[in-house]
């Protein structure tokens, strides 16, 4: 009865400890896919919600370049009414130092989207220190 209880315990121990919290793996990389949830404009309140998938950025690190899909778009034209415009396409992108409020920026083409910030699996692109948008996308 004791090796019965002494395996289970062992067992147990095993099982516990070779569990990993695999959920910030990527936290500190922009590497990879990553889906649009929002677009707030703080100067004027106003907000748009995206539903997942309907805007898709695949980013690579290795290429530095960023491929964006708006599903939602018709024949290349943008909503009308949508906050977000950019095309859809591969376009070359840079992380730049911008210091202020921000370490970094991320720049794609001659567009700056602002602040990177990365907690967890959420992803903020925000030029709030000039009164613009504020870009938020989750894995």
């Amino acid at each position: 009865m004791k090796n019965i209880k002494f395996f289970t315990l062992l067992l147990l121990v095993l099982i516990v400890s070779s569990c990993n919290n695999d959920d910030d793996n990527n936290s500190k990389s922009i590497n990879g896919t990553w889906y649009l949830t929002k677009i707030e404009a703080p100067d004027t309140g106003t907000r748009e919600d995206f539903g997942k998938g309907s805007v898709v950025w695949k980013i690579n690190q290795s290429s530095m370049e960023v491929t964006t899909v708006d599903t939602r778009m018709h024949v290349m034209t943008p909503e009308p009414t949508s906050m977000y415009s950019f095309p859809n396409g591969t376009y070359d992108y840079e992380v730049k130092s911008w210091g202020g409020t921000c370490d970094n920026s991320f720049n794609i083409e001659e567009y700056n989207f602002g602040c990177i910030i990365l907690k967890g699996k959420t992803l903020t692109l925000t030029t709030e220190a000039v009164d613009c948008n504020r870009f938020t996308f989750t894995r």
